[in-house]
């Protein structure tokens, strides 16, 4: 009897389930002649997606909810140049970058939703 084959997966093809979405900020001007901030898709990729410890924070009769979370995507020519000033779409939420670390063959995103209750 033969051995079985088993299949091999690059890099940990199926860790990398969830679609994201990030997100750049440019300055355009509207139609008042006032500066705006909008935000524009830089690129789409396939991540692993991890909850981190949320902190809820208490000031000046305003409770916030801060919910980090961990996004481990391939590296790539686009994922290799995210920026800490930019968010994240992902599963309806919209989070801010913290944090990016090239490790490898990925790279790792902390980025925070804000939730004010």
């Amino acid at each position: 009897m033969r051995p079985k084959r088993q299949l091999q997966l690059g890099l940990g093809a199926g860790r990398f389930k969830q679609s994201i979405t990030v997100q750049q900020s440019s300055i355009a001007t509207n139609a008042a002649g006032q500066d705006t901030e909008t935000w524009s898709t830089y690129a789409a990729r396939r991540a692993a997606v991890e909850a981190l410890k949320a902190k809820e924070l208490v000031a000046q009769y305003q409770r916030r909810a801060l919910f980090p979370w961990f996004f481990r995507m391939r590296s790539d020519s686009l994922t290799r140049d995210i920026e800490p000033t930019w968010r994240i779409s992902w599963d309806g939420r919209t989070l801010e970058i913290d944090s990016v670390q090239q490790r490898g063959d990925e790279v790792h995103v902390i980025a925070t939703e804000d939730l004010i209750a």
